[in-house]
């Protein structure tokens, strides 16, 4: 009786001791659970590829200095359920999290997204600068989607010009420039809303004439105050069987023929406006085969109601404002003041 009375005193010794030890790691657990590593621990990005398992991405978070331990990290996983739940991806991380929080953010997939703006006025070719220049694609891969007929006829359309929508779009770093256009031409359809198509069928036009229209007065002022004169110029010269002779058009018609040259900046001169291209609307009557930028919600609209307005001609006048006539003769007087007697006093 003796010997089983001590060997029952050791069990219960044991236990003890075991309960004890289970309850120190349970509270060292919480405790690395919810204490941050470092609280005043700066942002960082930490990246982590497809396919990682879940044992190297807990090594990348503790080289990343997000975390203190692996260990404990690892048993969370564990005791949560979450272990092939953590998700790729890039992040922005930091020290200053607990190790709770940073879990939930990798099981949400809570990825990093960076926006980027396409501006009214923008054509393809400036886009496709711009996704180079971040990184999203290379101008050659723009290219080779944005031709893609198979790409385009999901949308019903024959070129992309005009239809990538201008507005800020967020993207990762798993975004794809397919998607990324797709989303931008999808953006474009939910903005011409069924009035727009109605009104544009009520003034003799098809979306396509209105989307072109809508691009030229866009690249001719950034003053919303004038779209709907500008707008009212070229319905009143197309009414009157006038050619549009807007420079943009040329000028487009340029980067359709060689390309968008560096800077991206072409110098009109005289010879310009004479040379034949689908797009001179110095040369050819109406609208040019489509349009020349992506013109945005305002550019539309000025397009579908022009203001009530008899003017034939605008000419700049330096100042981001054009003048506006009704005749040849005050158009010609104001070519002078505006842009020769000006050119001179320089």
């Amino acid at each position: 009786m003796r010997r089983g009375g001590k060997l029952l005193r050791i069990l219960l010794l044991l236990v003890t001791v075991a309960g004890a030890a289970a309850g120190i790691t349970a509270y060292h657990l919480y405790d690395f659970y919810r204490s941050p590593a470092d609280p005043s621990g700066d942002a960082r990005i930490v990246e982590i590829p497809k396919g990682t398992p879940s044992r190297q991405i807990v090594s990348i978070l503790k080289e990343g200095g997000v975390i203190r331990e692996e260990l404990p990290f690892l048993l969370l996983l564990r005791l949560t359920g979450r272990t092939q739940a953590l998700q790729a991806g890039e992040y922005e991380l930091s020290a200053a999290l607990s190790p709770a929080q940073i879990l939930e953010i990798l099981t949400s997939g809570g990825v990093v997204h960076r926006p980027i703006l396409i501006p009214p006025g923008f054509n393809r070719y400036q886009i496709a600068l711009l996704f180079e220049s971040i990184g999203l694609a290379s101008r050659e891969e723009f290219e080779r989607i944005v031709t893609d007929r198979t790409w385009l006829s999901q949308f019903g359309l024959t070129d992309v010009e005009g239809y990538l929508f201008p507005d800020t779009y967020s993207f990762t770093r798993d975004t794809s420039p397919r998607e990324l256009l797709s989303r931008m031409v999808r953006n474009f359809f939910e903005n011409f809303t069924p009035s727009m198509a109605a009104r544009a069928q009520e003034l003799g036009f098809s979306r396509h004439e209105i989307v072109t229209l809508a691009s030229i007065i866009e690249k001719e002022t950034g003053r919303g105050e004038e779209r709907p004169l500008i707008s009212a110029v070229f319905h009143n010269r197309l009414r009157k069987g006038m050619r549009l002779e807007s420079d943009p058009t040329v000028i487009y018609g340029i980067f359709r023929e060689k390309g968008m040259p560096e800077g991206g900046e072409i110098r009109l001169r005289k010879r310009d406006l004479r040379r034949y291209t689908p797009y001179n609307t110095y040369v050819i009557h109406g609208f040019p085969p489509g349009p020349i930028a992506s013109p945005g919600r305002e550019a539309l609209e000025a397009a579908l109601y022009p203001a009530d307005a008899d003017y034939l001609f605008f000419v700049a006048k330096g100042d981001g404002t054009h003048f506006f006539s009704r005749t040849y003769e005050r158009h010609r007087k104001a070519v002078y003041e505006y842009q020769i007697r000006r050119s001179s006093r320089r």
